[in-house]
């Protein structure tokens, strides 16, 4: 998986500018708190379970079984890009703080798995 560019412009159509996660700072408690329990549950989810599908297509051994709901049916591998997603979103919003170690240690996780 490679980084992206960010293409940080100005929609000259709908005047509606572009702006990085990072330059996004939570002040209101409410939302503080909500991104908290957000942050909890993102780090509580078991990177080897998503990537449970995965190897089985590779034939690479594991011992994980993979989540539920989706993950077991036939678009399995769906929620890794959710997961995935939600992950680079909270850690660029912590980089407008102190950047958040443990998320990027998940994410790097989830992206070493899927390279697999």
């Amino acid at each position: 998986m490679e980084k992206i560019p960010n293409n940080h412009s100005n929609n000259p159509t709908t005047g509606i500018e572009d702006y990085n996660m990072s330059d996004v700072r939570l002040t209101n408690a409410y939302l503080k708190n909500a991104n908290d329990i957000m942050r909890k549950y993102l780090l509580s989810l078991d990177v080897n379970k998503f990537a449970a599908g995965f190897r089985e297509m590779a034939g690479i051994a594991h011992s994980e079984s993979p989540y539920g709901g989706w993950e077991s049916g036939l678009i399995g591998g769906h929620s890794v890009g959710h997961y995935m997603l939600a992950l680079a979103q909270e850690y660029a919003l912590s980089l407008s703080e102190e950047p958040d170690v443990l998320i990027l240690e998940k994410l790097n996780a989830l992206i070493d798995a899927l390279n697999e």
